[in-house]
């Protein structure tokens, strides 16, 4: 027989499940799965700094199932506030609010890339260095950085969070359809 024949027999010997090894909740909870990678950030080269551009960057980590579940229902506004009205007061209702209401919208999307870049921008072990409020200064400071290099930062935090093109869609798609339902859309 073959080394390769052989290599085949053991194959076909073992059973199916060793193939697989299912994880325990210790298990899971333990793993260290939180991705990290750096982003190269020349543009953004401090004063006095002398060494190579190649250098700068930041630290771009993926957003915990926690934190991605806050920053996306921070975008989407609450429930129907005219819940529970008669329809008379339900109707004026909605009417004050369509007017208000592409100003509410503009409030949530307004430095959208900078709210997120600033939730996947960390420090070597891993701490948010933005650390501040959407109406922080920093952020607020952030959104007027380059839009190409935030737009890296952005597309790196997104790949590492998991969240595609179609995970955008529907999260504009779900805050025009609570501003429909919600009168801030």
């Amino acid at each position: 027989m073959s080394s390769q024949q052989e290599a085949e027999a053991t194959k076909t010997a073992q059973p199916e499940a060793a193939a697989h090894y299912e994880l325990s909740a210790e298990d899971i909870l333990g793993a260290e799965d939180q991705l990290r990678e750096w982003v190269p950030t020349p543009e953004w080269k401090p004063k006095g700094y002398t060494g190579p551009l190649t250098a700068l960057g930041v630290w771009v980590h993926g957003l915990s199932g926690i934190e991605r579940d806050r920053f996306e229902s921070s975008l989407i506004p609450e429930e129907d506030p005219a819940a529970g009205m008669s329809r008379t007061a339900r109707r004026r209702s909605m009417q004050e609010r369509k007017k208000k209401g592409a100003t509410e919208r503009q409030k949530r999307m307004a430095n959208f890339r900078a709210r997120f870049c600033s939730q996947v921008i960390r420090d070597a072990k891993g701490r948010r260095i933005f650390d501040g409020d959407d109406g922080d200064a920093q952020i607020l400071g952030l959104g007027q950085k380059n839009a190409r290099v935030l737009d890296r930062i952005f597309e790196k935090g997104r790949e590492l969070s998991g969240m595609d093109d179609s995970d955008v869609d529907d999260l504009v798609e779900a805050m025009g359809e609570a501003g429909a339902a919600g009168g801030s859309g």
